[in-house]
């Protein structure tokens, strides 16, 4: 058992940073899993997780939840959807890498989640197919 516990924190330790991305949205998406099943244990709303943190579909709900222009870059719906982006991640994050810095991946990182969040916010009210779709499906 302790093999295994230095082995996690040995990873931990060496991975590159979207390695270090991609352990952090599979923290995320298992915290998200947890809540889901104690919401249904305590007869809580389940989606209580998702909404909080999910961007939402509207400006003026956006204002209300600003923290969600980020947030929602970690929420993942299902399994495949987190194995895919995961393996996405790990491919493009590693070639990305292999040209640019550290500090570079970061920033275009988090910029895509911005930049992706705000054209999702500016686009729901010109293109009525997106009406009630959540961000994490989009």
């Amino acid at each position: 058992m302790n093999t295994i516990k230095n082995k996690i924190q040995y990873h931990l330790k060496t991975a590159n940073i979207a390695e270090q991305f991609i352990y952090i949205n599979i923290a995320v998406f298992i915290v998200t899993l947890l809540f889901r099943v104690f919401s249904q244990l305590m007869n809580w709303d389940e989606n209580l997780f998702m909404n909080w943190f999910s961007l939402p579909s509207n400006l003026t709900s956006f204002i209300s939840q600003p923290w969600t222009l980020v947030s929602y870059g970690f929420l993942h719906a299902d399994f495949l959807h987190i194995l895919f982006n995961s393996i996405l991640l790990f491919y493009i994050g590693n070639l990305f890498l292999d040209f640019f810095s550290k500090r570079d991946f970061i920033i275009y990182y988090i910029s895509g989640i911005v930049v992706g969040g705000i054209v999702y916010l500016l686009s729901y009210s010109y293109f009525p197919f997106l009406n009630g779709s959540h961000s994490t499906l989009v």
